[in-house]
């Protein structure tokens, strides 16, 4: 499409903690539940993707059928 732009979303993933949420001071409990944060993190951080995408492609269509 004539003017159709693409829109990339990026989402820094840093496998580093702050040092106070390092591996070693966290009991092996907590160390499960970072893991499960840490994946349910990303998760959202992929709908989230998702979904700005979607919407600028529903931007784009919105926009295409007004100039008409």
């Amino acid at each position: 499409m004539k003017g159709e732009q693409t829109t990339e979303v990026v989402f820094p993933v840093s496998g580093e903690l702050p040092l106070s949420l390092s591996a070693r001071s966290l009991s092996p409990g907590n160390q499960d539940e970072m893991g499960k944060l840490r994946s349910e993190n990303l998760r959202l951080q992929l709908l989230v993707a998702e979904l700005l995408a979607e919407n600028q492609q529903l931007r784009q269509r919105n926009c295409g059928s007004k100039a008409l």
